[in-house]
Protein backbone atom coordinates (compact mmCIF):
# COMPACT_ATOMS: atom_id res chain seq x y z
CA UNK A 1 0.00 0.00 0.00
CA UNK A 2 1.46 3.12 -1.19
CA UNK A 3 0.95 5.19 2.38
CA UNK A 4 2.45 8.54 0.38
CA UNK A 5 -0.55 8.34 -1.35
CA UNK A 6 -2.76 7.84 0.98
CA UNK A 7 -0.72 11.41 2.78
CA UNK A 8 -1.35 13.23 -0.45
CA UNK A 9 -5.02 11.89 -0.89
CA UNK A 10 -5.81 13.57 3.00
CA UNK A 11 -4.20 16.67 2.17
CA UNK A 12 -5.94 17.02 -1.47
CA UNK A 13 -9.07 16.63 0.43
CA UNK A 14 -8.25 18.71 3.15
CA UNK A 15 -8.64 15.82 5.76
CA UNK A 16 -7.74 16.68 9.15
CA UNK A 17 -7.65 14.34 12.16
CA UNK A 18 -8.52 16.40 15.14
CA UNK A 19 -7.24 15.34 18.37
CA UNK A 20 -9.17 13.13 19.97
CA UNK A 21 -12.12 14.04 22.68
CA UNK A 22 -11.85 14.05 26.12
CA UNK A 23 -13.73 10.76 26.99
CA UNK A 24 -16.42 12.27 29.28
CA UNK A 25 -16.95 14.83 26.80
CA UNK A 26 -20.82 14.33 25.68
CA UNK A 27 -20.27 13.45 21.60
CA UNK A 28 -23.77 15.09 20.81
CA UNK A 29 -22.63 18.51 22.76
CA UNK A 30 -19.27 18.17 21.04
CA UNK A 31 -20.97 17.68 17.78
CA UNK A 32 -23.42 20.34 18.28
CA UNK A 33 -20.81 22.65 19.29
CA UNK A 34 -18.72 21.96 15.41
CA UNK A 35 -21.21 22.79 13.48
CA UNK A 36 -22.52 25.81 15.42
CA UNK A 37 -19.13 27.08 15.42
CA UNK A 38 -18.98 26.28 11.46
CA UNK A 39 -21.76 27.95 10.35
CA UNK A 40 -22.87 31.41 10.24
CA UNK A 41 -25.84 31.22 11.97
CA UNK A 42 -28.42 29.84 9.37
CA UNK A 43 -29.11 26.82 7.42
CA UNK A 44 -30.56 26.35 3.82
CA UNK A 45 -32.57 23.30 2.47
CA UNK A 46 -33.78 21.78 -0.06
CA UNK A 47 -36.06 19.21 1.38
CA UNK A 48 -36.61 16.12 -0.50
CA UNK A 49 -39.85 15.85 1.61
CA UNK A 50 -42.22 17.22 3.59
CA UNK A 51 -41.52 14.47 6.46
CA UNK A 52 -37.82 15.22 6.56
CA UNK A 53 -38.74 19.39 7.02
CA UNK A 54 -39.71 19.01 10.31
CA UNK A 55 -37.28 16.92 11.17
CA UNK A 56 -34.30 20.19 9.78
CA UNK A 57 -36.07 22.84 11.54
CA UNK A 58 -35.95 21.19 14.56
CA UNK A 59 -32.47 20.52 14.50
CA UNK A 60 -31.74 23.73 13.16
CA UNK A 61 -34.09 25.38 15.95
CA UNK A 62 -32.00 23.29 18.48
CA UNK A 63 -28.37 24.45 16.82
CA UNK A 64 -29.84 27.93 17.32
CA UNK A 65 -29.54 28.51 13.35
CA UNK A 66 -32.66 29.81 11.51
CA UNK A 67 -33.53 27.37 8.87
CA UNK A 68 -34.87 27.97 5.74
CA UNK A 69 -36.26 26.03 2.15
CA UNK A 70 -35.54 26.22 -1.25
CA UNK A 71 -36.94 24.56 -4.34
CA UNK A 72 -34.65 21.68 -5.66
CA UNK A 73 -33.98 23.99 -8.87
CA UNK A 74 -31.56 26.36 -9.96
CA UNK A 75 -32.57 29.89 -9.41
CA UNK A 76 -31.32 33.46 -8.25
CA UNK A 77 -31.96 33.18 -4.43
CA UNK A 78 -29.85 29.65 -4.64
CA UNK A 79 -27.23 30.97 -6.36
CA UNK A 80 -27.00 33.77 -3.89
CA UNK A 81 -27.44 31.54 -1.36
CA UNK A 82 -24.69 29.49 -2.42
CA UNK A 83 -22.69 32.04 -2.77
CA UNK A 84 -22.96 33.36 0.52
CA UNK A 85 -22.49 30.37 2.27
CA UNK A 86 -19.33 29.70 4.50
CA UNK A 87 -19.95 25.80 3.19
CA UNK A 88 -22.37 24.07 1.24
CA UNK A 89 -23.16 20.22 2.07
CA UNK A 90 -24.48 18.48 -0.98
CA UNK A 91 -25.87 14.68 -0.01
CA UNK A 92 -27.46 14.62 -3.68
CA UNK A 93 -26.79 11.66 -5.81
CA UNK A 94 -24.67 12.73 -8.91
CA UNK A 95 -27.22 12.33 -11.71
CA UNK A 96 -29.27 14.12 -9.55
CA UNK A 97 -27.54 17.42 -8.82
CA UNK A 98 -28.43 18.40 -12.70
CA UNK A 99 -31.23 21.25 -11.99
CA UNK A 100 -28.73 22.95 -9.32
CA UNK A 101 -25.14 22.83 -10.84
CA UNK A 102 -25.17 26.39 -11.70
CA UNK A 103 -27.01 27.70 -8.32
CA UNK A 104 -23.99 25.59 -6.39
CA UNK A 105 -20.96 25.86 -8.65
CA UNK A 106 -20.95 29.61 -7.50
CA UNK A 107 -20.04 28.31 -3.60
CA UNK A 108 -16.83 29.16 -2.72
CA UNK A 109 -16.62 25.78 -0.09
CA UNK A 110 -18.51 22.60 -1.24
CA UNK A 111 -18.77 19.55 0.80
CA UNK A 112 -20.07 16.90 -1.76
CA UNK A 113 -20.51 13.20 0.57
CA UNK A 114 -20.79 11.24 -2.52
CA UNK A 115 -17.79 9.58 -3.25
CA UNK A 116 -18.92 7.19 -6.59
CA UNK A 117 -18.13 8.59 -9.36
CA UNK A 118 -15.16 10.99 -8.02
CA UNK A 119 -15.28 13.44 -9.34
CA UNK A 120 -18.96 13.61 -9.11
CA UNK A 121 -20.57 16.46 -11.84
CA UNK A 122 -20.99 19.14 -8.71
CA UNK A 123 -17.14 18.78 -7.72
CA UNK A 124 -16.23 19.01 -11.16
CA UNK A 125 -18.38 22.15 -11.48
CA UNK A 126 -17.49 23.70 -8.32
CA UNK A 127 -13.71 22.99 -8.91
CA UNK A 128 -13.95 24.58 -12.44
CA UNK A 129 -15.42 27.70 -10.75
CA UNK A 130 -12.49 28.05 -8.79
CA UNK A 131 -14.44 26.98 -5.59
CA UNK A 132 -12.94 24.24 -2.82
CA UNK A 133 -13.86 21.07 -2.78
CA UNK A 134 -14.15 18.18 -0.14
CA UNK A 135 -15.22 14.42 -1.42
CA UNK A 136 -17.15 12.02 0.27
CA UNK A 137 -14.38 9.81 0.75
CA UNK A 138 -13.33 12.02 3.43
CA UNK A 139 -16.04 11.74 5.49
CA UNK A 140 -16.23 8.01 4.58
CA UNK A 141 -12.65 7.70 6.45
CA UNK A 142 -13.15 9.55 9.29
CA UNK A 143 -15.68 7.55 9.75
CA UNK A 144 -14.25 4.50 9.62
CA UNK A 145 -11.30 5.85 12.18
CA UNK A 146 -14.00 6.38 14.68
CA UNK A 147 -15.08 2.99 14.16
CA UNK A 148 -11.99 0.55 14.25
CA UNK A 149 -11.36 2.48 17.30
CA UNK A 150 -14.71 2.14 18.93
CA UNK A 151 -14.95 -2.16 17.67
CA UNK A 152 -11.56 -2.75 19.25
CA UNK A 153 -10.35 0.10 21.79
CA UNK A 154 -7.15 0.72 19.57
CA UNK A 155 -6.28 3.48 17.58
CA UNK A 156 -6.86 2.91 13.80
CA UNK A 157 -3.95 2.37 11.63
CA UNK A 158 -4.82 6.04 9.88
CA UNK A 159 -2.22 5.96 7.64
CA UNK A 160 -3.18 2.78 6.01
CA UNK A 161 -6.49 3.38 6.32
CA UNK A 162 -5.75 6.25 4.42
CA UNK A 163 -3.43 4.73 2.02
CA UNK A 164 -6.34 2.04 1.49
CA UNK A 165 -8.85 3.80 0.35
CA UNK A 166 -6.10 5.29 -2.88
CA UNK A 167 -6.28 1.61 -3.73
CA UNK A 168 -10.04 1.60 -4.94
Amino acid sequence: RDVDAGRRLVEEQDLRVPGERPRDEDPLELARRQVADALPGELRRQPDGREHAADVAALAETLGLRCGFLPFVASAELTEACRSARVVVSTVPSPATAPIIDSVRVASAVIDVIYNPWPTPLAAAVTASGGRIVGGLVMLLNQAYSQVEQFTGLPAPREAMAAAITDT
